[in-house]
């Protein structure tokens, strides 16, 4: 059989991080690679020169690369960091598999034997078999974190493993290549979160210090693992294991938690890296610039997961760890991941988690973000088994694409909801400001705008039911209550509902003869308690409601809401929204429970759109016919950085199979009148300067144009405006009615290329009429951003279906052509075909490249 032929990566063939932005290539082994595996064994300590897999050392050795055996290898920068083989057995159905590699990095090993594992099941193989090391760890939770069927058989000091080569179970048609990089990211955080050992370095023997609030903490919540001091001037804690370097400890630690000066954060964290600790954690503020950069390439070089620095720390609640390795109280345990930039945003999470009845299953200050990030937690929390919802805060995305895949298979299982950083849009490039928010939503997160909002979203997503769909039934006892709450839903999207007749006679069963029975429902201030607890159950069951709103006011009655918990576990979700002196101690059992109307309403329809997302993430990407990659590229092939001439912009479009209008581009007011008579109607006339891309603005474009006179007075206008940076004048035909949209792109330097979709021509500037995607585009994601554009209301079927396949082609561009740096079509027109359909068609486009190569 000959040698595997496996990705480098994913299908374009790049490589994928196993964690901290590390690149690395996964790729089969050839006997050209025998040279590469012996400088492995020789980089490896003696303890771990044995393959923590498999048959033996010696056999492993030399049957690595020889047939009948399969290979493959984890590179980074041309260095072999781990490999795994397999054998067939004569029955052609098992196979032996071992692996050799450093056992401290669980990444590198979920990674390998993951492709391994793929191969194999490619080969007919059905199950790999092997033996692992019983206090082998990492391996043991690198191959529980496969998603393949795993049995494993104690015998001793060697643990018996048998792997399934079956199809990868990533959830909703999951690439399984990303499958594997999310499981290797989260074995890769094992030293982090799951440490079995832990050294506080830079303790005081001094209270209220940093190193003596972290150290009193990890101790408070009851560590399972070993736990040691570093302190280069005496121990600070006799009857704990101290030394003065962490070279000097008698164990290495897993986790080194580094509260010393900043100027110090350097050399000791390689003390740390030369002594074999796997991560760290760097408290306190001060490394910045030249500092930073050398903190990263310390832990680059060591392969050792860094958070930090300026982090709060980090927490595990699992009883099996119990880890607070932080200096702030942050919250109880319970199910949900917080991730957080900031330290007083984790504090500030954690106290509104706990005021919701709700705690965290780990939580990671990532401070400034130099290694972990928000996508190894995801992928952490994806695969622990204990956490059910996420609130991140975030900052740039250094890995979007990676973060992206990540996100939207963490979102499968759970919310996921982001509070803002109170920064920027990501990048330094010409992207707009809704790249973040494109980002976000195609992975399927929930954004949110302050910290109190996150949680209460967090908790109704959490809990379920998703409503269907947006349609809200709203009770209250106050008229005017109901009036905020119907403008709230309206303003966020979303429909009240007037119930349906058999709904009325079933609530003025219940009711006074005042009551409005149709939508909102009001009770009337003498419905107790028990009455609108039961108004509420009436609602829900309507089969025309999606969501139940309450809201209502207190009387000497009662608290209106006190008996509402009666209605939790209802067919639709019911958000409560008490009013000052409502819902106490048993309404707040019945969360969730939100401040106000505009909250509530704005997290139903976050609700709606999660199980929007749900219901099409697993649908197959869109396929774009009848482009030109050639054509594309070789519009482009000629031209230098800056604007694309006419001729260049209507070959990419052509290209790309957008329909143009015609297009002439001229040098004097006879020639424009020439193109004028040739175009049988009105046209557009553009002034072709130099530095001009967003023309409207710039009073570069006259349409409408329809006589010999205008034509010279405005060709005469244009060329005294623009001087010497006119290069002439482009003349195109009016295309006659239709809607017009308009299609931006623009690539920031962080999440790639961005596209905007707008209305077009004169509305170009309507607020609140934009919506962003980013060009991997998926079919839902183009739906939502018709809808939040205003567009898809404005079109009937026809036009809605072209101007989808305009923007997928558009997204097609913007992947195709990596020198388009912005680009713009304005307007493109949606106008009959003359078939009985709707074509969209570009009538001014401009193009914007980088420099050639």
């Amino acid at each position: 059989m000959s040698a595997p032929t496996l990705p480098a990566g994913p299908a374009d063939g790049t490589g994928v991080p196993p964690d901290g932005g590390r690149r690395v290539v996964v790729r089969a082994l050839t006997g050209a690679d025998v040279a590469a595996v012996a400088d492995l064994y020789d980089r490896l300590d003696a303890d771990d020169r044995h393959p923590p897999c498999g048959p033996g050392p010696a056999r492993a050795a030399r049957a690595l690369v020889a047939a009948p055996s399969h290979a493959v290898g984890v590179f980074e920068a041309g260095t072999l960091l781990g490999a795994a083989h397999y054998v067939p057995l004569p029955d052609g159905r098992t196979a032996e598999f071992a692996a050799v590699g450093d056992a401290h990095d669980p990444g590198t090993a979920a990674l390998v034997l993951g492709a391994l594992a793929d191969d194999a099941g490619t080969a007919g193989i059905t199950a790999l078999t092997g033996e692992v090391a019983a206090d082998d760890g990492p391996t043991l939770r690198a191959l529980r974190e496969l998603d393949r069927p795993l049995r494993t058989r104690p015998d001793g000091a060697a643990v018996h493993v048998r792997i399934g080569t079956g199809p990868v179970s990533a959830p909703g048609g999951e690439d399984p290549h990303w499958s594997r990089v999310s499981a290797a990211a989260a074995a890769s955080l094992l030293p982090v979160l799951a440490p079995s050992s832990v050294a506080v370095v830079g303790v005081s023997r001094r209270p209220g210090t940093v190193g003596r609030a972290v150290l009193d903490r990890i101790r408070r919540a009851g560590f399972t693992g070993a736990l040691a001091v570093v302190n280069p001037h005496g121990s600070p804690a006799p009857d704990l294991p101290w030394a003065a370097t962490v070279g000097g400890l008698d164990r290495v630690p897993d986790l080194a938690v580094l509260c010393v000066p900043a100027d110090q954060v350097v050399t000791v964290a390689q003390d740390c890296g030369r002594s074999g600790v796997r991560a760290l954690v760097v408290l306190g503020s001060g490394v910045r610039g030249p500092d930073a950069a050398r903190l990263a390439a310390v832990a680059a070089r060591y392969r050792m997961r860094l958070v930090g620095p300026h982090s709060l720390g980090v927490v595990d609640t699992d009883p099996a760890v119990r880890l607070d390795a932080s200096f702030a109280a942050t919250a109880p345990p319970g199910d949900i991941g917080v991730a957080a930039r900031s330290g007083g945003v984790a504090v500030a999470l954690g106290h509104e988690l706990a005021r919701a009845g709700l705690g965290v299953s780990s939580l990671a200050g990532t401070g400034d973000g130099l290694d972990v990030g928000a996508d190894d937690l995801l992928a952490w929390w994806s695969h622990d088994g204990r956490t059910r919802g996420a609130v991140l805060q975030l900052g740039p995305v250094r890995r979007p694409r990676d973060f992206c895949a990540v996100a939207r298979r963490a979102a499968r299982t759970m919310p996921v909801v982001v509070v803002p950083s109170g920064e920027g849009p990501p990048g330094h490039g010409a992207a707009p400001r809704g790249a973040r928010e494109a980002l976000y939503r195609q992975a399927g997160l929930v954004t949110a705008p302050d910290v109190r909002r996150a949680v209460r979203m967090l908790a109704t997503l959490r809990r379920g039911p998703l409503p269907a769909g947006p349609r809200v039934g709203i009770v209250t006892n106050a008229g005017g209550l109901g009036a905020l709450a119907a403008d709230a839903c309206a303003d966020a999207g979303l429909q009240v509902v007037r119930v349906d007749p058999g709904t009325r006679f079933a609530l003025s069963e219940l009711l006074p003869a005042t009551a409005a029975l149709g939508g909102p429902v009001d009770t009337t201030v003498v419905a107790d308690a028990r009455t609108v607890a039961r108004v509420v159950t009436v609602v829900a069951h309507d089969p025309g409601v999606d969501a139940v709103l309450v809201t209502a006011i207190p009387t000497d009655l009662g608290d209106p809401l006190a008996q509402i918990r009666r209605a939790t576990g209802e067919p639709v979700p019911v958000l409560v929204v008490p009013v000052a002196g409502t819902a106490g101690t048993a309404a707040r059992a019945a969360e969730p429970v939100h401040d106000d109307v505009a909250t509530a309403a704005a997290t139903i329809a976050a609700a709606v759109r999660r199980r929007r997302w749900l219901e099409h993430d697993a649908d197959p990407d869109p396929v774009v016919h009848r482009t030109d990659p050639a054509r594309a590229l070789a519009a482009v092939a000629g031209a230098g950085e800056g604007r694309l001439d006419p001729a260049g912009a209507a070959r990419l479009l052509a290209a790309a199979g957008i329909p143009a209008a015609p297009v002439w581009r001229v040098r004097s007011a006879a020639e424009a009148v020439d193109r004028w008579r040739d175009a049988g109607g009105p046209v557009t006339l553009t002034a072709d300067a130099t530095g001009l891309l967003h023309s409207g603005g710039a009073g570069a474009v006259v349409p409408g144009v329809d006589s010999t006179e205008e034509i010279r007075a405005v060709v005469a206008r244009l060329a005294a405006r623009f001087g010497d940076t006119l290069h002439g004048v482009v003349v195109r035909p009016v295309p006659a009615g239709g809607e017009q949209a308009l299609l931006g792109m623009a690539v920031d330097d962080v999440v790639g290329p961005v596209l905007t979709l707008a209305r077009g021509g004169p509305a170009a500037g309507t607020p609140g009429t934009r919506s962003h995607l980013l060009a991997a585009v998926r079919a839902a994601d183009l739906d939502s951003a018709l809808e939040d554009s205003g567009l898809a209301a404005r079109l009937d079927p026809a036009g809605r279906a072209a101007l989808r396949d305009a923007v997928l082609r558009w997204a097609w561009l913007a992947r195709a052509v990596p020198r388009i740096v912005e680009a713009r079509i304005d307007p493109l027109v949606l106008r009959p075909d003359g078939r009985g359909g709707t074509e969209a068609v570009a009538v001014d486009a401009r193009v914007r490249l980088s420099a050639p190569g």
